[in-house]
């Protein structure tokens, strides 16, 4: 799974800045329960849209294995 959420907002109103630490907060939150920061907030300023991606799904195999292992030792 590539990107869990996708909205399409105007940028510059406050309905985004509200959206956007709503959606904030609950990634953070799970990111807490899986135990390892896999997802993350982007904004697309060209297409006007907000989106929670994945930030492992473009990466091979040994690129994450690699991050994770930093990720690990980080927390130890």
């Amino acid at each position: 799974m590539d990107i869990l959420y996708r909205k399409h907002m105007n940028l510059y109103g406050s309905s985004f800045l509200k959206e956007y630490t709503r959606v904030s907060k609950l990634t953070e939150e799970l990111n807490k329960k899986i135990g390892l920061p896999i997802y993350k907030v982007t904004i697309d300023v060209l297409n006007s849209e907000l989106k929670v991606e994945n930030r492992f799904s473009g990466k091979k195999k040994m690129k994450f294995s690699h991050s994770m292992k930093g990720n690990l030792n980080y927390v130890r």
